[in-house]
């Protein structure tokens, strides 16, 4: 299916139609075409009807017609004449005036009264036309049957009654295969945008501006996905949400897109906190990790129902809240980093795999005045990126942070100063990689991963994006590889 925008003028007034409304006008209309047709069919024959009248009066008094006109000096006399003898209308007398002598032979004169009888009969079925509207619905509907008769064509298509999904189509065949930026807000309003949108730029730029978001509204999560790929999206509340990513509407930088609440259901107080893009349900394990510091692995196949409506991905305990969720393989190593710039390194083939219902286990141990602020899952050919609230980043080791059991209190993995303010997240990156960072204010800058300086474990870093006074970074994304990418 396809959307269309039905635009059309009713009542002189632009009008957004839905397949119901434009139908309903439809037939309103012909209604109305069929009903004044008829009325100007029955004034038209009450016109007749009247003239013959006339003109059977004057064939009734045939002999004192005659006598009349041919006994007046002029036809103005013979007209006044002929409506005082036989009160008639001046419409009526004219007629008669006008009448050849070769009506008064007696077929024509038969003829007037046929004709007479026929309009008789036609202003009642007329008359009845208008008092019925069964009978203005039953003319619309034979009218149109004509119409279809007269210039209807073979349909070109065929209409199957083989389900979509038991057939060989399939809808993504429609759809390009690229990458695009998915953005969502505070306040749950998504879009998506091309990459391409995002000029690179030098690390330290000012960015663009990527969203004119309201005042009490800011840019929350971006993420890099491709059109053909499905959105798993997980709520602080611990549920999980899925639909494609062709489904979100694609806008501009400046748009602030459409509201999850008319997309998935979303309680009040419910709101997304991750996004993870999925191409297939393979064996892997989706991982979990709260603000408190729990984690929890679930197969993947037991979101294989997730829909727009929602399912329970976590059992959360009461004050806590899922903050990061991302794809995992039993070797995989995984880093939890903390507000306070504390991280722990451990393998995800010590947590065990749990049914979605389940509450997880202990992660990292955080003190009382510090959270987890997400996690990144290591990878060989990459290395850690931190970005801090004043736009400060670096790239790690990840050598430097030596694999422990969970539930430890990790190490320092950014120093944290006035200058570069608390850690906003984490990400592996390699160097073909590229950033893109978002700000409070939706100011978006794209940047090489190279372009942001390789230093030591506990260091502050260096600044990535220019901020304006009082702007702050929100997330960033990570563009893998996209070496086809080329500058707009």
């Amino acid at each position: 299916s396809y959307g269309i925008t039905m635009l059309a003028i009713l009542d002189n007034k632009p009008k957004i139609f839905t397949v119901k409304d434009i139908l309903q006008s439809y037939s309103e209309h012909r209604h109305s075409v069929i009903v004044k047709r008829t009325q100007y069919d029955l004034r038209k024959a009450e016109e007749r009807e009247h003239i013959l009248l006339g003109l059977k009066i004057a064939l009734d008094n045939i002999d004192e017609v005659i006598r009349i006109i041919r006994s007046s000096e002029s036809p103005d006399t013979a007209r006044t004449s002929l409506i005082s003898a036989f009160s008639l209308s001046e419409v009526q007398a004219n007629a008669i005036l006008d009448m050849r002598l070769q009506r008064l032979t007696s077929l024509e004169i038969k003829k007037i009264v046929e004709e007479l009888e026929e309009i008789r009969v036609q202003i009642a079925d007329l008359k009845d036309i208008l008092a019925s509207p069964t009978r203005v619905s039953e003319i619309v509907c034979t009218e149109l049957e004509e119409v279809e008769k007269k210039y209807g064509t073979e349909r070109k298509t065929s209409i199957s009654t083989e389900s979509v999904e038991s057939s060989s189509f399939d809808v993504l065949d429609l759809i390009a295969d690229e990458n695009v930026v998915v953005q969502l807000s505070h306040d749950q309003f998504m879009k998506r945008l091309p990459i391409d949108t995002f000029k690179r730029q030098k690390r330290g730029g000012k960015g663009v501006q990527g969203s004119n978001t309201r005042s009490t509204d800011f840019p929350k999560i971006i993420k890099i996905a491709s059109t053909h790929d499905s959105l798993m999206l997980f709520s602080n509340k611990g549920k999980v949400f899925k639909f494609q990513v062709h489904d979100i509407p694609q806008a501009s930088k400046e748009a602030r897109g459409k509201s999850l609440k008319a997309i998935i259901n979303l309680e009040p107080d419910e709101m997304i906190t991750s996004i993870c893009d999925l191409k297939e349900f393979s064996e892997d394990s989706i991982l979990m990790v709260t603000r408190s510091g729990v984690v929890k692995k679930t197969k993947l196949q037991n979101f294989s129902n997730a829909k727009k409506s929602g399912i329970i991905a976590i059992n959360l305990k009461e004050g806590d809240e899922l903050i990061w969720v991302d794809i995992v393989s039993p070797e995989d190593d995984i880093i939890l980093a903390s507000h306070k710039g504390l991280a722990l390194r451990f393998n995800t083939g010590t947590v065990r795999d749990q049914g979605r219902n389940a509450g997880g286990v202990t992660g990292m141990r955080l003190s009382a005045e510090d959270k987890l602020i997400g996690a990144c899952i290591v990878r060989e050919d990459a290395k850690l990126l931190v970005i801090t609230e004043n736009g400060y980043g670096k790239r790690t080791d990840f050598d430097e942070f030596s694999t422990k059991g969970r539930g430890g209190k990790g190490m320092g993995y950014v120093k944290i100063n006035d200058k570069n303010g608390n850690a906003v997240g984490i990400a592996s990156i390699s160097e073909e990689d590229e950033i893109i960072v978002i700000a409070q204010s939706g100011m978006v800058i794209r940047v090489e991963g190279k372009e942001v300086s390789h230093i030591g474990r506990v260091t502050a870093g260096v600044k990535v994006v220019d901020l304006k006074e009082e702007d702050l970074v929100q997330d960033f994304a990570i563009i893998q590889e996209e070496k086809d990418v080329e500058d707009p």
